[in-house]
C-alpha cells in the first residue's frame, strides 16, 4: 500500500559522482539524466545493479515510461529510496551529482499519485532553491509521467504568473516551487496546500544556506498535520 506522508529531504553531496554511474546531473535529458540508471545496452556483466525498476514495485505505467526512455536498472540511491517512499516513510537522502536523485523521489511521488481533476488542491510539493532547478525537475516529472494525465505547476519568480496560476487552477497534482515565491502565493491565497500529502525538499542544505528557513517553516505550517 502507498502511504505518502512526511517530508523527504534529498541533499546533493559535495564529493564526486560514483564511478560507473551514467549522466552528469539529476534533471533533464541530453547532457543531464534524472534517472542516471543503467541503459539497456549496458546490462549483463557490465551492469552496476541487478535490481530492476520492476523489482521496486512501481506502477506499470512508470515501468513502461522508463523502458521507453531506455532505463531498466536503478542506481543505488533509487534502489534504496523508492521502496521506502512508496511505503510512506520519511527519508533523508544524500547522493552525489549524477546519481539520479530526481527520479529517486519523482518515481514514488508519481506511483502514489491519482489524477484529481480541475480545481483540486495539489497532492505533492517539491521545494527547491532556484528557478533553474525547478524548471529542470518540472521537465523530468513531465517526461516520466507522460501518458499518466498527471499535471505539474511551477511556482517560481521570473516566469509568467498567469501561466503558473492557470496550471494550479487546472488541477496540478504536483507543484514545484521556490520557497520565497510559494510564500508569496500563500500570502495572497493563490494556492491551497490543505490536501498536500507529500513534500520533497530538494537540496535542503542549499535552501538553508540561502536563508530560506523562515519561508520553509511558513510553508510547512500550511500543510495538513497528517501527511
Amino acid at each position: 500500500a502507498c502511504r505518502p506522508h512526511g517530508v523527504h529531504h534529498l541533499r546533493q553531496a559535495t564529493h564526486h559522482a560514483t564511478p560507473g554511474l551514467t549522466g552528469t546531473g539529476d534533471c533533464g535529458f541530453g547532457q543531464h539524466a534524472p534517472f542516471a540508471g543503467v541503459p539497456r545496452s549496458t546490462t549483463g556483466k557490465h551492469a552496476i545493479n541487478k535490481t530492476t525498476f520492476t523489482d521496486l514495485g512501481l506502477r506499470d505505467e512508470l515501468i513502461a515510461a522508463l523502458t521507453d526512455l531506455g532505463y531498466e536498472e536503478p542506481t543505488p540511491i533509487q534502489a534504496e529510496a523508492i521502496p521506502s517512499l512508496i511505503e510512506g516513510r520519511d527519508l533523508l537522502g544524500n547522493a552525489a551529482t549524477g546519481t539520479g536523485k530526481t527520479a529517486a523521489f519523482a518515481l514514488p511521488v508519481l506511483h502514489c499519485m491519482q489524477h484529481v481533476g480541475s480545481g483540486q488542491a495539489p497532492r505533492a510539493l517539491v521545494l527547491v532553491p532556484t528557478r533553474e532547478l525547478a524548471m529542470q525537475i518540472d521537465e523530468a516529472f513531465q517526461q516520466i509521467a507522460h501518458g499518466m494525465h498527471i499535471r505539474t505547476a511551477l511556482v517560481v519568480g521570473g516566469l509568467s504568473e498567469g501561466k503558473q496560476l492557470n496550471d494550479i487552477r487546472a488541477g496540478a497534482e504536483v507543484v514545484i516551487a521556490t520557497p520565497g515565491r510559494l510564500c508569496d502565493y500563500l500570502d495572497r491565497r493563490l494556492v491551497d496546500l490543505s490536501r498536500t500529502a507529500t513534500v520533497v525538499l530538494d537540496e535542503a542544505d542549499r535552501m538553508l544556506d540561502m536563508g530560506f528557513l523562515p519561508s520553509l517553516r511558513i510553508i510547512l505550517d500550511e500543510l495538513p498535520s497528517k501527511r
